[in-house]
């Protein structure tokens, strides 16, 4: 199994008007991302995602190649964010030296176009 995924997300929206985070990551139920492993498609990689009292979050786990797995990702809860006044996003990551993605889509649905 591969250890420790990324330690700590903070991400921004690039508003002009604002400089607090759009995601201020909590356990409330109406800003909570939520963890999709590789259990979807019989893998065993486990992770887990909590919050400080910061706001940020701590997103940590164990990937394992086992039973063709190899994958762990959080998501922002589906719903139209009306982003037309941001210019970008900034996201502070501290990680372990790993390559990781960031997936954004235009749409609610997860057929949808994808900018990666």
């Amino acid at each position: 199994m591969l250890k420790a995924l990324i330690s700590s997300i903070l991400l921004i929206m690039l508003n002009p008007s604002k400089s607090s985070p759009m995601f201020p990551f909590s356990a409330d139920s109406e800003t909570k991302w939520r963890v999709v492993n590789d259990g979807v498609m019989g893998g065993l990689s486990q992770a887990t995602l909590t919050y400080d009292k910061e706001g940020i979050a701590h997103w940590t786990g164990a990937i394992s190649l086992e039973n063709n797995g190899g994958f762990s990702s959080i998501r922002s809860p589906q719903r139209d964010y009306q982003l037309g006044e941001f210019k970008g996003f900034r996201a502070r990551v501290k990680g372990d030296g790993r390559k990781y993605g960031i997936t954004l889509r235009n749409v609610t649905y997860f057929n949808g176009i994808s900018y990666t």
